[in-house]
Order: structure tokens, then C-alpha cells, then sequence
């Protein structure tokens, strides 16, 4: 599990901002231009946050799937991120 220590509104809101949806058994993400345009900036602490979980070892690798996608098997397991899926 992963939590802050701290309360840092900004990260937040750059982490929720995205929309994703679920097409054919892959976890499609808004595009990078989208989220800028919805946050009026480019979420480089939420991007910062997420490699560093990533090279951390907390977020596996799963197998990419094309530059707009990446499949979603690596995460099945996980019931919190199904629960959120649905």
C-alpha cells in the first residue's frame, strides 16, 4: 500500500484528474494534452509521484500495449483497482 504523509493538494488534484475507461481489456487514460487543458498546467508532480512509485517497485510493469494503452492483466488481481474498474 502506498499513503502520503502529508497533505499536498496540488498532487492530488494532478492524480484524479485523469479519466480512464476500460476497452477491451485495456486501461485507456485521457490523453497527456487533455489533462493539461483540464488543469490548466502540465501534471508534472503527479508524473514525478508515479515514476518514483514505478521505480520503486510499487506499480508493476505490466506489458504495454501501443503508445495509447497498456494492458490491464498485470492489475486483474488486484481488487481495489477491479472495485475502481467497475
Amino acid at each position: 500500500d502506498v499513503s502520503l504523509d502529508f497533505t499536498d493538494d496540488t498532487l492530488e488534484e494532478q492524480l484524479t484528474a485523469p479519466s480512464y475507461e476500460l476497452r477491451n481489456g485495456r486501461l485507456l487514460v485521457e490523453s497527456k494534452d487533455d489533462i493539461k487543458a483540464k488543469l490548466g498546467c502540465s501534471p508534472g508532480r503527479a508524473d514525478a509521484y508515479i515514476q518514483g512509485l514505478y521505480v520503486m517497485g510499487l506499480i508493476p510493469p505490466g506489458d504495454q500495449k501501443g503508445k495509447r494503452g497498456h494492458s490491464i492483466d498485470a492489475y486483474r488481481s488486484d481488487p481495489e483497482i477491479s472495485a475502481m474498474a467497475m
